[in-house]
């Protein structure tokens, strides 16, 4: 996104990212956080590790953020398995807050171009759609 021009937009996901590692810190050093290994965790985070190498290795600034994305997404899949499967493994305030902050980073694009609304828009749906598994607006059958 930098490569494309982006400005304001990057520094608000930055701060996502920031957050991310904060709250898996918090859970490391707290031991609130649940650690169960399955072979989709495992397949998961391999195609998201091939997908930051492959961003890194690419010369397009529109297929590195796709790229990202789909990284991005692959390491984020087995949390929305997980809340599907038992809402309460998560707490509806951090999502909320994730949700308002993908949220109020669409009103920081700049630019109506791919390259500035596509990782904010991912990543508002993503935690929308963890908000409402555990909300449990979406439920399981």
């Amino acid at each position: 996104m930098l490569a494309s021009g982006s400005q304001w937009v990057v520094a608000l996901l930055f701060a996502n990212t920031l957050f991310c590692f904060s709250v898996a810190g918090y859970s490391i050093v707290r031991k609130v956080g649940v650690w169960s290994a399955s072979v989709y965790d495992f397949l998961f985070f391999g195609l998201g590790i091939l997908g930051l190498i492959l961003w890194r290795v690419t010369g397009s600034p529109i297929i590195a953020l796709v790229l990202a994305i789909i990284a991005d997404l692959s390491f984020g899949l087995p949390t929305i398995i997980k809340t599907y499967k038992n809402p309460k493994s998560e707490t509806y305030f951090a999502w909320l807050a994730s949700t308002a902050s993908g949220l109020l980073s669409l009103f920081a694009v700049e630019n109506l171009n791919f390259s500035e609304v596509a990782y904010p828009f991912y990543l508002f749906t993503y935690d929308m759609v963890v908000l409402l598994l555990v909300l449990r607006i979406i439920r399981k059958k």
